[in-house]
């Protein structure tokens, strides 16, 4: 029953964001030093080393495309959002509070998906605007970057009746 229910859930809002040009800039750089320096050491026949190097690389791929967007939606029931494979999804009706919040580097100390020392867990991709959810149900309250936040939360109100 819960398939067919999420099947025909119609979106009532969707925002998907990116890093900033720099975060792409310095993974590219990453990964072409990387591949470089385990070419030498393929050349150099220094296989273990190669192999370390590439490990990395591919490790560095696989986050880079992994954390490429955030995807954040809100469908008549649920309320998603994901980084790639790592994501998050409650029922709106689960929603105790939904406030606009500012995102401050110096509370979560960088991008992506981080723990805050206010005890949130952030999805995020840049500082700035960003909702604050309290989920019944859940430890921690979470936070996401979106360009408006008072829209998603007049959403989210609107929602639940």
């Amino acid at each position: 029953m819960e398939a067919v229910k999420r099947r025909t859930d119609r979106f009532l809002y969707r925002e998907i964001n990116y890093f900033g040009l720099w975060f792409y800039f310095a993974m590219a750089i990453l990964i072409a030093l990387y591949a470089l320096v385990g070419i030498a050491h393929a050349r150099k026949r220094q296989i273990r080393d190669f192999l370390v190097f590439s490990g990395i690389d591919i490790l560095l791929v696989a986050a880079l495309v992994n954390f490429f967007r955030l995807t954040f939606e809100i469908t008549e029931s649920q309320v998603r959002f994901r980084f790639g494979i790592f994501g998050k999804r409650f029922e709106i009706s689960r929603i105790k509070e939904c406030m606009p919040c500012k995102i401050s580097f110096w509370n979560y100390l960088g991008y992506g998906i981080r723990f805050g020392y206010d005890g949130s867990v952030a999805y995020n991709t840049r500082t700035g605007l960003g909702v604050k959810f309290i989920v019944d149900g859940l430890k921690r309250p979470y936070v996401v970057s979106v360009k408006d936040p008072g829209k998603v939360c007049d959403i989210i109100r609107r929602s639940r009746g």
